[in-house]
């Protein structure tokens, strides 16, 4: 299993398949242990991740670290990645830009503004911006495909 992570890392490291590659130093691939099945997934790297290479070593990543000492744990034991392998340019909530003909427009997610209140007003300028978006750009109608879905597992059954 490890051996198939490190090849993962190894292509996350190599990808260009989408553009945050551009703007970041270098891809953020997880790391730590696949056979504990405690698995750690943040948003995207920040930017001591992207200077690192590494997931979670910033401030939010010390916090993690302090925890999981807590629970007798450290992060060797666990497996810690984010969705996002690429850190984003430093507002992309609200840029909207079009994938395969599609709208993109990312948004802060509405419970951060729960959690943060200094967010609710970037949140309210996304969704007004993408009020304007919607209403001067043709929603794509799209026909439903059926597909089945593979289930994946990162670390087994």
């Amino acid at each position: 299993m490890q051996d198939d992570l490190r090849m993962l890392a190894d292509e996350i490291r190599a990808c260009t398949a989408c553009p945050l590659h551009r703007s970041a130093r270098q891809a953020v691939p997880g790391e730590g242990s696949a056979e504990s099945g405690i698995f750690f997934l943040g948003e995207a790297p920040g930017y001591n991740e992207d200077l690192q290479g590494r997931p979670f070593v910033g401030a939010a990543g010390q916090l993690l670290d302090e925890l999981l000492s807590d629970i007798g744990l450290d992060r060797s034991k666990v497996f810690i990645t984010n969705v996002v392998r690429h850190r984003p340019p430093e507002r992309i909530h609200g840029r909207p830009r079009k994938v395969d003909g599609l709208v993109i427009f990312p948004v802060y997610h509405p419970a951060a503004a729960l959690h943060q209140p200094a967010l609710r007003g970037a949140l309210a300028g996304d969704f007004a911006a993408l009020a304007l978006l919607l209403a001067t750009e043709p929603v794509p109608q799209q026909k439903a495909e059926q597909k089945t879905a593979d289930q994946m597992t990162l670390f087994g059954n």
